[in-house]
């Protein structure tokens, strides 16, 4: 939902602050969600992985 909102925000509306701000936020949420399913891999797989 959230790439369909960023999308409209920048081509119909032209609010180019709040898209940008949007995918930040995107961004973030990704990175985090990486991070921790990275952090789970790791805690199993163990210290040699």
């Amino acid at each position: 939902m959230l790439p369909l909102t960023i999308y409209n925000e920048f081509t119909n509306y032209a609010n180019i602050p709040v898209a940008a701000a949007l995918s930040i936020v995107l961004g973030l949420a990704t990175w985090a969600v990486l991070y921790a399913a990275h952090s789970l891999a790791g805690a199993r797989a163990g210290a040699g992985a």
